[in-house]
């Protein structure tokens, strides 16, 4: 189904017929059925501009790009493009980034990366991995923007 401007109006239409049939009065329809009207239109719209760029990629992946409610992405998918929607991939906590990082570290132990790599191998930003390479008894300084690998039971002590 082509997601139209006509299929938009139609679709509010319906819906704000439905609300007014529903509570009697525009000021009587509760302001969680104004959010759900409002947000499913959006949706929509935002899944026009998925199927005017080309359909590519996955449209709940996009709603979700456009911090469209979970709980209507699935629906809306189904409904309207006719695919289903992956569930929304957990995200990885910090924690966990740090602690892969280091036992990336623990299978390198005395080669030499720049903070550069060692920033792209972490995934943080630059000044986070700089400031954990800084703190961290995993990583020695071997100069200036260039780091070593190390563990920290046998830390090299420089004379």
């Amino acid at each position: 189904m082509k997601i139209t401007a006509s299929l938009i109006d139609k679709v509010s239409d319906t819906m704000w017929e439905e609300a007014l049939s529903k509570h009697g009065d525009y000021t009587a329809i509760p302001s969680s059925d104004h959010y759900a009207i409002s947000e499913t239109l959006r949706a929509l719209y935002i899944l026009q501009i998925w199927e005017r760029e080309g359909s590519q990629g996955n449209p709940g992946k996009f709603l979700r790009t456009y911090s469209v409610n979970d709980t209507m992405v699935d629906g809306l998918v189904a409904k309207y493009v006719g695919k289903a929607a992956p569930a929304a991939a957990p995200s990885e906590k910090r924690a966990s980034r740090y602690d892969a990082f280091i036992k990336w570290s623990r299978d390198h132990i005395d080669e030499q990366f720049t903070t550069e790599q060692l920033t792209e191998q972490s995934g943080f930003s630059y000044p986070t991995t700089l400031k954990f390479l800084q703190e961290s008894p995993y990583f020695r300084k071997v100069k200036r923007g260039v780091w070593e690998p190390c563990d920290p039971a046998k830390k090299k002590v420089t004379p």
